[in-house]
């Protein structure tokens, strides 16, 4: 009955000790040991490494088996990210707590504008011309100038805001206290008013807007992102280089270059330009 039983122990350590080198469970110095069980267990090592970009912390792993005379867990491999036979890495989200928000101030202002922008038309001018033998007309271009105007006036109600957000990390072993990684963002919402008191321009509320938020008046954080506003910035406003705000033009004359000439005369110039480009109504 002693030998049968002594049989069976040796048969069972045999088991477990092919069994542990096919699951991969080993010592230092890659020695199996048939005393560990076949079933280990992964554990969780070294300190939390914190990603604050994503929200989360990711912490090494080890795998243990317990040690069946000792009652002790041991170590089956090393403590780090290698992932295959255990988990690369255990990962923790942040703990998100409810976002703080603050008014940092509540205030009116206004601002006054005032745009002109000037065009120009013409037609084709003649006279009459006779001599002795014949008469003729001689033909010119002839130029004017169509200037409109927009005059307004806008109230900001600005409230500028800030959002304070604090992001639990994993408490480290040992440690008593949790960090924390904390998001703060600011907006500016701006309630905006405007009276018209001209617009032959006939300027729309976004070109207005715009205008207003790039004299530094108008600052809602929304509009200042908007498609309004971007494309405003890159296709009107163009410093010293916008619409003519008025011509100078003089009369225009024949061309002398015999009966029935036609020539276009450089008979205007511009005064001065705004920072607009601005469509003609």
């Amino acid at each position: 009955m002693l030998i049968k039983d002594l049989s069976k122990l040796i048969e069972k350590l045999n088991y477990e000790k092919k069994n542990s080198i096919k699951n991969g469970i080993y010592l230092n110095r890659g020695v199996t040991n048939p005393l560990l069980t076949s079933q280990y267990q992964q554990f969780g090592c070294g300190d939390w490494e914190y990603d604050d970009e994503h929200l989360q912390a990711k912490r090494r792993t080890i795998l243990k088996s317990l040690n069946k005379l000792t009652g002790q867990y041991e170590d089956v491999t090393g403590c780090n990210f290698n992932a295959g036979i255990k988990q690369g890495a255990i990962v923790e989200p942040y703990i998100q707590e409810p976002t703080m928000t603050q008014v940092l101030s509540n205030t009116k202002t206004q601002g006054s504008f005032s745009l002109q922008a000037s065009y120009l038309s013409s037609h084709e001018d003649s006279t009459k011309i006779s001599d002795f033998w014949s008469s003729w007309r001689k033909y010119w271009t002839a130029y004017s100038q169509n200037t409109y105007y927009a005059n307004w006036q806008s109230t900001y109600q600005t409230t500028i805001t800030q959002y304070t957000t604090k992001y639990q990390r994993p408490l480290q072993i040992g440690a008593k206290e949790n960090t924390y990684y904390v998001v703060t963002k600011t907006t500016t919402v701006v309630e905006r008013n405007p009276i018209i008191t001209k617009n032959s321009l006939k300027l729309s509320d976004d070109f207005m807007a715009s205008v207003e938020a790039q004299q530094g008046y108008y600052k809602d954080s929304t509009f200042l992102v908007s498609a309004p506003y971007v494309q405003f910035m890159a296709n009107n406003y163009k410093p010293w280089q916008g619409t003519c705000l008025n011509y100078s033009i003089w009369s225009g004359s024949a061309s002398s270059h015999g009966h029935s000439y036609t020539t276009t005369n450089s008979n205007y110039v511009c005064n001065g330009n705004g920072d607009y480009i601005i469509p003609q109504p």
